[in-house]
C-alpha cells in the first residue's frame, strides 16, 4: 500500500487504526501463513524430487543420462509456463483462484505421474504438473506479503526459508525411506497426496481486499480487511491512491504479455536485477544439487546412503535460512543478499578442490549450501518489495517464469560443461556467475527494509 494511502486511512477518524505498521500480527495472519507456507514446502519438495527419482527410474526402465537429465528439463519448463501464466492471472482473475489453481494442478498430475505406463506420458504429466508448481511460488509470495502486516513481513517472509529447507529435506529422508522398494511411483503419491490436502483447506483463504476493491465490491474488501486485521479499515482510504494505476483490459492472453511491458516499464534495473540474480543462483543450484545422488550412486554409495547425504547436504541451509531471519532486518535485504552470493560462490570453487578430503568437500558443500539459505531466503522477501501492488504478483511471476527456464537447462549444461572442462572449471564459471550477481545487485538493488509496500 502507498505511503499516501496509509497516510489518508490513519487521518481518517472512523479507521480505528493509529499507523498501519502497528498491526498485531493475529491468529488469522499466522493461519494464512502456515496455508501459504505449507504449500512452499511442497514447492521445494517438489523441486528437488528429480534427484531421487531419476536413479529409481534409470534402475526400473534403465534409460541412459540425457534421457534422465531431460526428465529433470521437462518439470522445469513446466514450472516456466506456470510461473508466467500463474503469475500473471494472479493479477487479472484474483489471488485466491490462482492460489487454488496452482496446487490443484500440481497435486492431479504428481498423481498421474505415479500411474504413467512409459516415457512419454511420464514427461507429460511431468511437465504441466510443473505448471501448477511454477506458478505456487509467486502467487504464494504475492499473497502473503500483502496479508501480513508491515512490521512483521520481513521475518515472516523469511521464515519461509525454514519451509523450504524442510521440503527439500523431507524429500530425501521421503525417498531413502522408500528406496528399499526400488519404484519411482511411491515418491511421485507422497508428492501428491499431501497437496491435494492443501487444496482443500485454501478453499477457506479469503480473496485478496485490494483485488475486490479493484472490482468494485468495496463492502467484501472492508469485511475482509476487518477480519484479517482485526480493525476497522476503509478499502477506499487504502487504495484509492491506486485507482487510476489499475486499468485492465482485453483478453486474459493479452493482459498476460502486457502485464510484461509493465515490468519492465515499472523499472528495467530493478527487473534486470531480479531476473539475473533469481535465474543465477537456482541455476548453478540445480547444477549441483539434482545430480549429487546420481553422481554418488555412481561413486559407489549405496542409494539409500547417496540420498541420506544429499539431505543432510540441504538441512546445513536451515542454518542459513535461521541466519537469514536476523540479518532481513537488522542488515538488510540488498546487502545480506549480495553478501551471500559472494560467499557462495567462493565456498563452491574451493570445494572443487577438495574432492579428495572427504570432510573438506562436506564442509565447503554445506557453507555453499547455507549461502544460498541466507540468500534465497532473502530474495523471496526482497523481490515481492521491489514492485508496486499491482504489479507484484506479475514481477514475481515473470522472475520465476525466467528463472524456471533457464534452471531448465542447467542439469544438461551442467553435465556437459563438466565432462568437457572438469569441475574446477565448471565451478569457477559457477563462482563468475554468482559475483556478477552481487554486483548488479549493488548497482541496481533498493534497500526495501521497514518500507511499506507500494
Amino acid at each position: 500500500m502507498s505511503q499516501a494511502a496509509t497516510s489518508s486511512a490513519t487521518g481518517h477518524g472512523n479507521t480505528g487504526l493509529a499507523s498501519l505498521p502497528d498491526i498485531p500480527l493475529n491468529k488469522k495472519h499466522i493461519w494464512i501463513y502456515i496455508v501459504g507456507a505449507l504449500g512452499y514446502f511442497f514447492d521445494a519438495f517438489d523441486i528437488l524430487l528429480p534427484s531421487y527419482v531419476i536413479p529409481l527410474i534409470s534402475q526400473q526402465w534403465h534409460l541412459e543420462k540425457d534421457a534422465l537429465a531431460w526428465f529433470a528439463t521437462a518439470g522445469f519448463l513446466g514450472m516456466a509456463v506456470g510461473g508466467f501464466l500463474f503469475g500473471s492471472l494472479g493479477d487479472l482473475i484474483g489471488r485466491k483462484k490462482a492460489f487454488m489453481g496452482t496446487v490443484l494442478l500440481y497435486s492431479v498430475f504428481s498423481l498421474l505421474c505415479a500411474a504413467a505406463p512409459n516415457v512419454p506420458l511420464l514427461f507429460l504429466f511431468r511437465i504441466i504438473a510443473g505448471i501448477g508448481l511454477g506458478g505456487c511460488l509467486p502467487v504464494d509470495m504475492a499473497m502473503l506479503s500483502e496479508f501480513m502486516p508491515p512490521k512483521w513481513r520481513g521475518k515472516l517472509m523469511t521464515i519461509l526459508g525454514v519451509f523450504w529447507v524442510g521440503g527439500a529435506t523431507a524429500v530425501g529422508f521421503v525417498s531413502a525411506w522408500l528406496s528399499k522398494y526400488q519404484d519411482f511411483r511411491l515418491i511421485f503419491i507422497a508428492a501428491g497426496v499431501p497437496v491435494l490436502l492443501i487444496f482443500l483447506v485454501r478453499v477457506k483463504v479469503p480473496e485478496s481486499p485490494l483485488y475486490l476493491y479493484r472490482k468494485g465490491k468495496v463492502e467484501e474488501a472492508n469485511r475482509i480487511l476487518r477480519e484479517v486485521h482485526g480493525a476497522s479499515i476503509d478499502a477506499s482510504q487504502l487504495f484509492s491512491a491506486q485507482e487510476d494505476t489499475d486499468k485492465q483490459s482485453g483478453s486474459v492472453i493479452k493482459g498476460i504479455f502486457s502485464s510484461l511491458i509493465k515490468v519492465w516499464k515499472h523499472s528495467p534495473g530493478t527487473t534486470f536485477m531480479v531476473w539475473y540474480a533469481y535465474a543465477s543462483v537456482l541455476f548453478v543450484y540445480y547444477g549441483v544439487i539434482l545430480w549429487l545422488p546420481k553422481i554418488l550412486i555412481a561413486s559407489g554409495y549405496q542409494t539409500t546412503a547417496a540420498f541420506l547425504f544429499t539431505s543432510y547436504i540441504t538441512l546445513v541451509g536451515l542454518i542459513g535460512v535461521l541466519f537469514s531471519i536476523y540479518l532481513v532486518d537488522k542488515v538488510g535485504r540488498k546487502w545480506s543478499v549480495a553478501l551471500s552470493f559472494v560467499f557462495m560462490g567462493i565456498a563452491l570453487y574451493a570445494f572443487a578442490f577438495a574432492l579428495d578430503a572427504p570432510t573438506s568437500s562436506f564442509v565447503l558443500l554445506g557453507i555453499y549450501d547455507m549461502f544460498e539459505s541466507i540468500a534465497l531466503a532473502i530474495l523471496y522477501v526482497y523481490i515481492p518489495e521491489s514492485y508496486p501492488t499491482l504489479l507484484r504478483v506479475t514481477g514475481f511471476g515473470w522472475a520465476t517464469a525466467i528463472t524456471r527456464v533457464t534452471s531448465a537447462f542447467s542439469p544438461l549444461l551442467f553435465a556437459a560443461v563438466w565432462g568437457g572442462m572438469g569441475l574446477p572449471m565448471t565451478m569457477f564459471f559457477s563462482m563468475l556467475s554468482l559475483i556478477l550477481a552481487a554486483v548488479f545487485i549493488v548497482v541496481f538493488g533498493k534497500e526495501t527494509k521497514d518500507k511499506l509496500l507500494s
